[in-house]
């Protein structure tokens, strides 16, 4: 399929991952193109519109390989300790193209970057909430305003999501973000103040919470807690 522009002029095209129906990342199921031209949305022969995300990672000392991938409307998805592979493939199941650009990522990669060095403790960057929808989405949408440093319960995230009594919702939600960090469901705990779950590990979600002056092995229960919901 050659790519070409809205306005039906060709792109120069070199390799990308994409991946068709009945194909997959291992097998080597993959066409190549990729674009030269600036992020955003390209149309094949068919007239369908595709969506290209850029990706990159950074790696954090004891914490792992963080994972993160940018679409023309903000954060695509962020993954934490998971292989290239794993990621890639995630994302080329999504239906987008996918390119690995560091140019394209700077600005993404320098915000994560100054936060891990703990000389940033917000994000200016957009995030594409069509990612995610209805009560996910609330919720998710509360706990990306929980300030730097401060925790919230499911039960409160519930709440304020218009949901008052769906904590077990809002920790489904919470285990359902595509964008961890940027979204900092790690400063989701339970109720009782224990920590609760977290969609990469407990100690992913102790280690960022200690990165923002929290003391798990304060908490009741200390960090074994965070392996219960």
């Amino acid at each position: 399929m050659g790519l070409i522009n809205p306005n039906g002029s060709p792109i120069e095209s070199r390799p990308v991952f994409s991946m068709g129906r009945g194909s997959s990342f291992a097998n080597g199921g993959i066409t190549t193109y990729l674009s030269r031209h600036e992020l955003g949305l390209v149309r094949g022969n068919s007239g369908a519109r595709v969506m290209r995300v850029v990706y990159d990672m950074i790696a954090v000392k004891h914490f792992g390989d963080v994972w993160f991938a940018v679409g023309p409307r903000g954060i695509w998805r962020v993954d934490v300790g998971c292989t290239e592979m794993d990621f890639v493939e995630q994302l080329i199941h999504s239906g987008v193209t996918v390119i690995k650009d560091r140019k394209a990522t700077a600005e993404t990669r320098r915000n994560l970057t100054e936060f891990f060095a703990g000389t940033r403790r917000s994000f200016q960057l957009k995030i594409d909430w069509s990612r995610v929808d209805g009560f996910t989405r609330k919720a998710l949408q509360v706990a990306a305003r929980i300030p730097y440093g401060q925790t919230m319960s499911y039960g409160e995230i519930a709440a304020r999501a218009g949901c008052p009594g769906a904590a077990r919702a809002a920790g489904t939600a919470m285990s359902k973000n595509p964008f961890p960090i940027f979204v900092p469901c790690h400063r989701v705990i339970k109720s009782d103040g224990s920590l609760g779950g977290y969609g990469g590990s407990p100690q992913h979600k102790c280690f960022l919470l200690k990165r923002e002056g929290i003391d798990p092995e304060q908490m009741p229960g200390g960090t074994g807690a965070a392996n219960r919901r």
